[in-house]
């Protein structure tokens, strides 16, 4: 970043049980050591400005429900998943003059805090561009469950440590992904678009990790990237060569002290070993052949079902009347507000997550048995 830069932003993308009073106060502290004035923004105080929330609850779990309930209903209300981030940047440019003066006098650090759904993440992007930078802040689950049994402990002394334990497991599920909701928390889909990961496993490992995040961001000359960054690095090119129809993951295996061993992705294994690459000269992967075989069984299981119900008489006229393969297409397809679409009864079924008749390996699969081509010891 450059050093005479006024204002910085950073959003924090942080799963329930994430103590992140902690982390924002760590953030502040090393802002102020380099002369910029700290400003979190907490984007569900829109919650309370706009009545959507209570003041106080009886318990923390009735609070923490109530607002992720508020807050879904609020983007739906808006019917935009970036509702919150829309808000939080109003309230900063809200100060006008008087906010311009600030800067001409300071340096600041806006925080959002934080981040939940991927439209949030995109349209920070948007607005502020290189500016901003996306910080995911991490610890163990069983850390998370146990900062969340305490915060609930003090509101319900009663219950048994079991009874705590679930319902924080229940909030943290809720938390990483509401599937079906069109307007639902889905940290699941922010958290690898995270430019820097902060180990907020402790007080002291968090205090390292933003240490060692500002001398990046603000231009210390050595800084180096650790085995594990450097490793992800590797792992997130691996997958560019990948042409799987639907994802592309990519996988790299490490040495204890940084090297390569061996690098895969998920792609349709060729004649001879490994996999597909252009050189060679016939071309068999899924896009070359039209269509994903996954697909394309699991939309065979899902005809056959239809048939066998229509033969027993269970669909309804209308139903059994109508095409097949517009019928299906129909049934798998994803919800999109953007283009009015509604979900498909069988977009979150089971049989939607078949993967194993998909005809490329995984790409942890073909790191591992390139290994093996080369001799390469794992």
């Amino acid at each position: 970043m450059n050093e005479n830069c006024r204002e910085a932003f950073i959003a924090l993308i942080a799963p329930i049980g994430i103590n992140v009073e902690e982390v924002v106060e760590v953030l502040s502290e090393q802002a102020n050591q380099i002369g910029f004035n700290p400003n979190p923004i907490k984007l569900t105080d829109s919650l309370k400005r706009l009545g959507k929330v209570e003041e106080s609850y009886d318990n923390e779990v009735e609070r923490y429900k109530a607002y992720i309930t508020a807050g879904d209903k609020l983007c739906a209300d808006y019917g935009r998943g970036d509702a919150f981030i829309l808000l939080g940047i109003a309230d900063l440019l809200s100060g006008g003059d008087e906010n311009r003066r600030e800067l001409a006098n300071t340096k600041r650090l806006n925080i959002f805090r934080q981040i939940k759904r991927l439209e949030e993440h995109d349209t920070l992007q948007r607005v502020y561009g290189r500016n901003i930078l996306f910080l995911g802040c991490f610890a163990p689950k069983d850390n998370r469950k146990s900062f969340l049994v305490s915060k609930i402990k003090s509101s319900a002394r009663n219950s048994n440590i079991s009874r705590l334990e679930s319902q924080a497991l229940d909030i943290m599920a809720v938390d990483e992904e509401e599937a079906g909701q069109d307007f639902g928390q889905k940290i699941i889909d922010c958290y690898p678009k995270s430019d820097f990961i902060l180990d907020c496993t402790s007080r002291s490992s968090l205090e390292k990790s933003c240490e060692r995040f500002f001398k990046i961001y603000f231009g210390h000359p050595f800084i180096a990237p650790n085995i594990d960054e450097y490793a992800s690095y590797i792992a997130n090119a691996a997958a560019y060569r990948s042409l799987d129809l639907s994802r592309q993951v990519g996988a790299a295996i490490f040495s204890e002290n940084g090297e390569v061993i061996s690098m895969g992705c998920n792609e349709v294994p060729a004649p001879g070993g490994g996999t597909y690459w252009n050189h060679h000269d016939s071309d068999g992967r899924d896009y070359a052949m039209g269509h994903d075989s996954n697909q394309r069984v699991r939309e065979e299981l899902a005809r056959d079902i239809l048939a066998n119900l229509n033969q027993a008489g269970w669909l309804t006229k209308e139903i059994s009347e109508t095409d097949s393969n517009s019928l299906i297409k129909k049934a798998f397809q994803k919800s999109s507000k953007a283009k009015a679409i509604e979900a498909g009864p069988l977009s979150n079924s089971m049989i939607s997550d078949i993967i194993e008749y998909g005809r490329m390996v995984h790409a942890e699969m073909n790191a591992l048995t390139d290994a093996a081509r080369f001799r390469r010891s794992t």
